[in-house]
């Protein structure tokens, strides 16, 4: 995912022994100019996290009231655009949660889990249900036998609802998202493939870094984001020992791998 400022600035600081003088002040004021860079990303990344904690409880409030406006009133105009207000909000809200889960990843060194045994199968057949009545006009097939895994469901579901909504939203509308999931040894993969529009390789290469949301538009402005999502999914599995691998060309359409240890390192 990158080299790091602090890591940057341990390469210089060791390069800095057994040069002349001229160079290792120059070596010294970049060391400086980077540990400088660190400590505003760190500034930066904290008052993200207090911004986003703030403006969660005034936006639950504006939440609430929208639905009980849009339960009262009898004007179909006025409900309509109560109802947008109300899409906005949510879309909001999820921007706000993946603002929060990226400087909790940045500044605490990865995602908190919440580890217990779980249903894999209980787990996508939930999400599918919820993608199937959002998306009604587009097939989701799903093969995914009863595997129990020792992963944080809630998490889970942030990850395969992400990929599995991106999968409707950027695959062709006339061709079903397949959901597979097959045990192999002692771990589990699980892919989510589409048809439609292959994804450029020097995108593919830079998909789970943050704040990118690729080049290619999806089919409605709603889904527009922070481009976080595939990142913040891409932590999650990596806090689960696992990983993401992405398979995209124009004649096999473009495949989500997602393999997770069904146990934890510990526990064998």
């Amino acid at each position: 995912m990158g080299q790091t400022l602090e890591g940057t600035v341990a390469l210089v600081t060791g390069a800095s022994s057994g040069i002349g003088e001229a160079t290792a002040r120059a070596l010294a004021e970049q060391r400086a100019a980077l540990a400088e860079k660190a400590r505003i990303q760190e500034f930066q990344e904290r008052f993200l996290a207090i911004l986003g904690h703030d403006l969660r409880n005034p936006l639950a409030s504006i939440d609430m009231g929208l639905g009980i406006l849009r339960e009262r009133t009898t004007d179909a105009a006025a409900a309509n655009v109560l109802g947008r207000m109300q899409s906005s909000s949510a879309r909001m809200s999820r921007m706000i949660e993946q603002i929060l889960d990226l400087t909790r990843s940045r500044l605490a060194g990865g995602l908190e889990l919440d580890l217990q045994r779980m249903d894999l199968r209980e787990t996508l057949s939930k999400i599918v249900d919820e993608l199937r009545i959002a998306h009604p006009r587009n097939a989701i097939d799903v093969v995914v036998p009863a595997i129990s895994i020792l992963a944080d469901p809630d998490r889970l579901e942030q990850v395969f609802s992400n990929l599995i909504g991106n999968a409707i939203l950027h695959g062709e509308p006339s061709t079903p998202v397949v959901v597979r999931a097959q045990l192999a040894d002692d771990t589990v993969s699980v892919t989510v493939h589409n048809e439609g529009e292959a994804i450029p390789s020097e995108i593919q290469s830079k998909l789970f870094d943050p704040f990118r949301r690729g080049e290619r538009e999806s089919r409605t402005a709603k889904t527009m984001g922070l481009g976080l999502g595939l990142y913040i999914s891409w932590e999650i599995i990596r806090g689960h020992g696992g990983s993401i691998e992405i398979d995209s060309s124009a004649g096999r359409g473009t495949t989500f791998r997602v393999n997770i240890p069904i146990h934890r390192p510990a526990e064998k």
